[in-house]
């Protein structure tokens, strides 16, 4: 049975042809799932994939009920949102996934296509639209009504790719209201009002990477519970904020902070002044002379064999140059080291904690 085509942007467009094989209308399938006992209904879903899932729940409003009081505790696999270059909407399994993206090319309308990424199968439903923004925000509210996130996994906002309609984008951002737990924001452009408009009202990131440019006046204000922190442009950071930066781990590039910087920056951490949370900071772009320049300004005790080791083991393509120990006053020990990557910017200074 085949479905008629339904309006552009409506729910029905966006959902019916998730799969190559039409599951429309239950009653007259020969595999009588409606008269199974709800677990074992249960059971029959955990051998379809999301795609099969959604196509079922709109068979009929009693299909869609079933489906909701499968997803109660919760959707049963990891949503990523991506606007950039691929907008998409994806559900991550084991070593499937299973994606909606966004075309402006009306050809493409519908198409199902197949690949396989590091091992990983990807099947990928492409939709058409005049709007993709508002698509894929529109299909976004609607699964979630059904398949009920607990949050979104892992969010890329590419600032640059739908510029006209930023303010919607980050509206719906806001009134989503699910957690991110992952959130990378890249913009071409000053963005910090708008990304601290975002930050203000995302709860739960746990991860957040921001490439993007900022002026000298942008302050930020990190979430709570964060556990990593990169920023790729950190000419604004001065010292001040620096020893506000909030994360568990942190790492910054393109900065401008001196030498004198970083000692007091260190120097905060042995008296207990600040990140009495951090377990490792990285900053990138450094010359040997600054390693040189900490190491005969701070109080520390050289290395032995067993912090190269530990260094080493933190990136295999770094190379590990020099390293010393740190003591806090609380007797929490902390080794500072430079390594040698392979990017063009060279020498990494890093702080490693226990």
């Amino acid at each position: 049975m085949t479905f008629p085509t339904p309006p552009l942007l409506s729910w029905s467009a966006l959902i019916l042809s998730t799969s190559p094989v039409i599951m429309a209308n239950v009653s007259k399938m020969e595999f009588p799932i409606l008269r199974l006992p709800i677990l074992a209904i249960f059971n029959v879903f955990s051998m379809m994939n999301p795609f099969e899932i959604i196509n079922f729940s709109t068979s009929s409003s009693k299909c869609r009920k079933i489906v909701k009081f499968y997803f109660r505790p919760g959707c049963k696999y990891e949503l990523q949102l991506h606007i950039m270059n691929g907008t998409a909407i994806s559900f991550l399994g084991a070593r499937n996934i299973w994606e909606y993206e966004f075309t402006s090319e009306e050809k493409e309308d519908n198409i199902l296509k197949h690949h396989e990424s590091n091992g990983t199968k990807v099947e990928k439903l492409m939709k058409y639209s005049a709007n993709i923004a508002e698509s894929l925000f529109n299909l976004l509210k609607r699964l979630d009504d059904l398949m009920n996130f607990k949050n979104i996994e892992f969010f890329l906002f590419e600032m640059g790719r739908y510029p006209l309609q930023n303010d919607l984008i980050i509206q719906e951002i806001k009134n989503f209201k699910k957690p991110i737990e992952h959130f990378e924001i890249f913009s071409d452009e000053d963005a910090g009002n708008d990304i601290i408009d975002m930050l203000n009202h995302v709860n739960g990131i746990k991860s957040l990477d921001l490439t993007a440019s900022f002026n000298k006046d942008f302050e930020l204000s990190c979430p709570p519970n964060l556990s990593w922190l990169y920023i790729h442009d950190s000419k604004w950071i001065n010292l001040t904020k620096l020893l506000e930066l909030n994360s568990s781990e942190i790492q910054i590039r393109d900065h401008e902070l001196t030498d004198m910087d970083l000692c007091a920056f260190f120097q905060s951490w042995i008296s207990s002044e600040s990140h009495s949370k951090l377990e490792k900071i990285e900053i990138h772009s450094v010359e040997r002379e600054t390693f040189e320049n900490i190491s005969q300004t701070l109080p520390h005790e050289e290395d032995d064999y067993s912090v190269v080791l530990k260094v080493n083991r933190l990136k295999t393509r770094e190379v590990q140059l020099e390293s010393f120990y740190i003591k806090r006053n609380d007797g929490t020990w902390a080794t500072i080291y430079l390594v040698q990557n392979r990017r063009p910017d060279g020498l990494t200074l890093g702080m490693l904690v226990g």
